[in-house]
């Protein structure tokens, strides 16, 4: 996919202005953005790579300031590498992203792209190598199970201990509860919506017992 974007900007020299990348293309993105937009990595006020776990409203309002001085060379290039993206944060980045300053450029890269607001999603040139539907999969299997097996089902991951895997997880379940939820409308969807989302954020607190946030899913749902 990269390749059709580098080949495209070889031949014409159009560059959309904000990307939507999964992370499995990190180092793609970089050599393309070295080797063909010939923009430094290193020692470059241009280029920022930004790399957090959490990106907040906080993160956007900081992004929003940097990005509104031009670019010193041809072009400014913003790299932003994170787990997850609050909406606040996603809503502040509209206007940024649907009018960005001339010659700034925006890649976003994630292992969870589905994750991305519709109203952010829209503004994005999307670079994946998952579907939405592949990644429902999961989650529309674990909505279907009732309390005990959902709890059979996380095991594997509570004793792996594997926070990484527990968040692709809760990542898949919200996906399939907001699918759900488009379709027909639910009390109890929403409320459920609304506890995987505290749950996720507490995930992230260090000293966090996975143990008793994904068993707290399992029998909630």
């Amino acid at each position: 996919m990269l390749k059709r974007i580098s080949d495209t900007y070889k031949r014409t020299g159009f560059l959309h202005h904000a990307y939507l990348i999964d992370e499995t293309l990190t180092s793609d993105l970089l050599s393309f953005i070295e080797r063909d937009l010939l923009v430094s990595l290193k020692g470059n006020p241009d280029f920022s790579h930004i790399i957090t776990e959490t990106f907040g409203i906080n993160d956007s309002r900081i992004l929003k300031e940097n990005s509104s001085r031009k670019a010193i060379g041809e072009k400014q290039i913003t790299v932003i590498t994170f787990r997850s993206m609050t909406h606040e944060a996603q809503n502040a980045l509209l206007k940024l992203f649907e009018e960005p300053t001339l010659n700034t450029h925006f890649f976003l890269v994630t292992k969870t792209p589905e994750t991305i607001l519709p109203t952010l999603f829209s503004r994005l040139f999307v670079i994946s190598q998952k579907t939405k539907k592949t990644l429902c999969i999961q989650g529309d299997k674990f909505l279907r199970m009732k309390g005990p097996e959902r709890l059979r089902y996380l095991q594997p991951i509570i004793e792996a201990k594997n926070k990484d895997e527990a968040l692709t997880f809760l990542d898949e379940f919200e996906l399939s509860l907001r699918h759900e939820l488009l379709k027909k409308p639910s009390k109890e969807r929403l409320h459920l919506l609304r506890e995987l989302a505290v749950c996720k954020g507490y995930l992230f607190d260090r000293g966090s017992l996975m143990k008793m946030i994904l068993e707290h899913i399992a029998l909630t749902a």
